[in-house]
């Protein structure tokens, strides 16, 4: 681990509906500072606006990268960013990669009862799970970070973050 007077990012990507969210939410309950990427660029507008084929913001990864490099050079914490738009986030900070994987089968029952997507995102989602499209991307954009993968198709939220901890711990004893 780099241990330097910045932040040490754990990023923790996957899928939408894998349960990143909840493993953000619980962290943040358990006292660690976590960023939501898609929250943190709709309420700072890092967005130029809307693909409405995708159903999804249009990114502005110039000033989402700008703003993440000065709250990581400001801060001295380990932060978790969980998310799947990877290309803003400066690599320098980044120490560990967590992959949360599910069963295409329950990830559509998932996606189909949490989210309100149109039947053709849902379909993208699956396939970009059926494909493994994270672990590529993550593989292409960071090739030198370290990747953990976990899944999520029979363990709950709590389950999953006390193997990131637990991970963590014996890595570099972090905590």
């Amino acid at each position: 681990m780099n241990w330097s007077s910045s932040s040490q990012v754990i990023l923790i990507t996957g899928t939408p509906g894998v349960g990143k969210s909840s493993i953000g939410f619980l962290l943040n309950k358990k006292g660690f500072q976590v960023l939501n990427l898609n929250k943190l660029i709709i309420d700072n507008g890092f967005y130029f606006g809307y693909d409405f084929s995708r159903d999804t913001v249009i990114i502005d990864e110039e000033k989402l990268q700008l703003y993440l490099r000065d709250l990581l050079v400001s801060n001295s914490t380990i932060i978790f960013i969980e998310g799947h738009t990877l290309n803003s986030i400066p690599e320098e900070f980044l120490e560990l990669i967590f992959i949360i994987n599910c069963n295409p089968a329950i990830l559509r029952k998932r996606l189909e009862l949490s989210r309100d997507y149109s039947k053709e995102k849902t379909e993208e989602n699956i396939q970009a799970e059926i494909f493994d499209e994270c672990k590529i991307s993550i593989k292409e954009t960071f090739p030198s970070i370290p990747v953990i993968e976990l899944d999520s198709s029979f363990l709950s939220a709590e389950e999953l973050v006390e193997k990131i901890l637990s991970i963590l711990h014996d890595k570099k004893n972090m905590f």
